[in-house]
């Protein structure tokens, strides 16, 4: 059984370009996906129509999902914060709100590359 990876999406006023990355966070290959959208009191953010699409469009591989908006702007660094503490994965993963993930095994390559490099704690790529 594969670990629990937490997915963090920071967002902020990134309207359709939120779709878009969670989109490519949905069509990752790896098997135990846990999202967390954090958004930071966007004016273009609407939680209900992204739980919505999340139910929609997720796969088996989509253990759980989380989806939060501050009431006041906290800041990028504050918002990544919140999320870490709602994170219940062995991994945890933050990509912005209007990143996009080319590659559908990206995840599969950096759980695997740190499962058998111990000695790393962080991973990331481009």
């Amino acid at each position: 059984m594969d670990d629990l990876l937490s997915i963090i999406i920071l967002s902020y006023n990134n309207g359709e370009m939120l779709i878009e990355t969670i989109d490519s966070v949905l069509s990752q290959d790896y098997n135990a996906v846990e999202i967390i959208i954090c958004d930071d009191s966007s004016s273009n953010f609407n939680k209900y129509s992204i739980i919505q699409y999340i139910e929609e469009h997720k796969k088996n591989n989509i253990k759980k999902y989380l989806v939060f908006e501050n009431k006041q702007n906290q800041g990028t660094v504050k918002n990544l914060n919140h999320g870490i503490t709602m994170a219940s994965g062995a991994f945890i993963k933050a990509i912005a709100g209007d990143d996009g993930i080319a590659s559908v095994d990206v995840f599969s390559r950096q759980v695997q590359y740190l499962n058998t490099h111990p000695e790393i704690q962080f991973v990331v790529g481009n």
